[in-house]
């Protein structure tokens, strides 16, 4: 399967929710839905992203 690359827009947007929660960057389940309708993801795809940008 095929890495898939986040475009600008998409990485922009989940780097600013990210930034504004470095205290508690766990997105509740309604968060998830927003920022996935605004980005264009699925539900693991935010999953995902998230569990990646807490790792490192």
């Amino acid at each position: 399967k095929s890495r898939r690359i986040l475009s600008e827009e998409q990485e922009s947007r989940m780097n600013d929710w990210y930034n504004k929660h470095l205290n508690n960057p766990y997105p509740d389940e309604d968060e998830k839905v927003i920022l996935g309708a605004s980005c264009q993801l699925s539900k693991s795809q935010i999953d995902n992203w998230f569990s990646n940008k807490r790792m490192r």
